[in-house]
């Protein structure tokens, strides 16, 4: 097997493992696969790879949730300063070398995780969530647009606002929704997506759209904790891979 088959083998199974486990916690398509295609191939190739699949299952985890519609009030100060930031963050992707913001990022989503475990970090509420959401929304937007994934920010923002699993899971898969469509744009606008790219990115959909409906079941099965452990394993994935990447 050659090198550029290897390549593709690897990508799609990064794909499949991101796609299961969007499906049982809500987060980790590009969490899990954009690191490993950034690996393989140039950073930008990565995000425009994995962004589009993402669409579909942020599209389809927004619909398994969409009872939970009244909770996108919440959204209504974040989003615009994120989708402001995903034109910052997408200028830097194509200009800045991503080594540093690489090590930054998943020291503190390492740094989180850590005092999530044992209890450190407070349960917050609507305040907070009120205060401190327009500047997350563009740091969240920022990160999107430079390394094609706010899951980090946006996660351990929500994880401060005292919700359960549903209204959690519809919350950050609209957000995610929302910027991850805004950011096909903005590469469509910078010049990284060719015709072979979108259609490449395209049939990693197909890839990962069965295995999300496949690991939908398993998101019923388990309790609210158990739910939370879940996210906590997969930011720490995030983290270390991350930080040994850079």
């Amino acid at each position: 097997m050659d090198q550029f088959d290897l390549r593709l083998l690897v990508g799609a199974l990064a794909v499949l493992v991101g796609g299961a486990t969007k499906g049982i916690t809500g987060i980790g398509l590009p969490v899990v696969a954009t690191p490993i295609l950034a690996i393989l191939y140039d950073l930008p190739t990565a995000i425009a790879v994995v962004i589009l699949p993402t669409v579909f299952t942020d599209a389809a985890l927004l619909y398994r949730f969409r009872d939970q519609w009244r909770e996108a009030r919440r959204l209504i100060p974040i989003i615009p300063p994120a989708l402001v930031g995903i034109v910052i963050g997408t200028q830097i992707l194509v200009r800045v070398d991503q080594q540093l913001l690489k090590i930054v990022l998943g020291s503190a989503v390492l740094l989180f995780v850590i005092m999530s475990w044992f209890q450190v970090v407070p349960r917050l509420g609507d305040r907070f969530a009120r205060r401190w959401g327009p500047g997350m929304g563009l740091a969240a937007g920022i990160l999107q647009g430079a390394s094609g994934t706010s899951a980090p920010v946006v996660t351990m923002f929500f994880f401060q606002v005292n919700l359960a699993k549903a209204p959690f899971l519809f919350l950050i898969n609209a957000f995610f929704f929302l910027v991850d469509t805004g950011q096909v744009a903005s590469l469509f606008s910078v010049g990284i997506y060719t015709p072979r790219l979108f259609l490449f990115s395209g049939a990693i959909a197909c890839l990962a759209l069965p295995v999300l409906f496949m690991t939908l079941q398993l998101q019923d099965r388990i309790s609210d904790q158990q739910f939370r452990k879940a996210v906590l394993l997969v930011l720490t994935l995030t983290g270390v891979v991350l930080v040994v990447n850079s």
